[in-house]
């Protein structure tokens, strides 16, 4: 039983290298690629989207964060019940 564990311990170390490797070559393999990327399309590197933030962040409106935690939990308390349902746990 314990060669057994050991070959097997072996076998994860050795898959744990390869995989290090692959992903310093920039292969990253999915656990699901059938349901996380089912196009199998490949991200372009070297690029960044642009996104605009402009309309759903005003920095104008933000209450200044506080610096004690029991007023830091309110806060955050405070905009969960603003947010209504939405922010209801499943």
């Amino acid at each position: 039983m314990a060669i057994a564990c050991g070959v097997a311990r072996l076998s994860s170390r050795a898959t744990s290298r390869a995989r290090a490797a692959e992903e310093a070559a920039g292969l990253v393999r999915r656990l699901r690629p059938n349901y996380q990327n089912p196009a199998g399309r490949v991200a372009a590197k070297d690029q960044q989207a642009e996104l605009d933030l402009s309309a759903a962040f005003d920095a104008a409106d933000m209450a200044p964060w506080p610096k004690a935690l029991p007023e830091q939990i309110a806060a955050v308390r405070a905009v969960l019940s603003d947010m209504g349902a939405a922010a209801q746990p499943r």
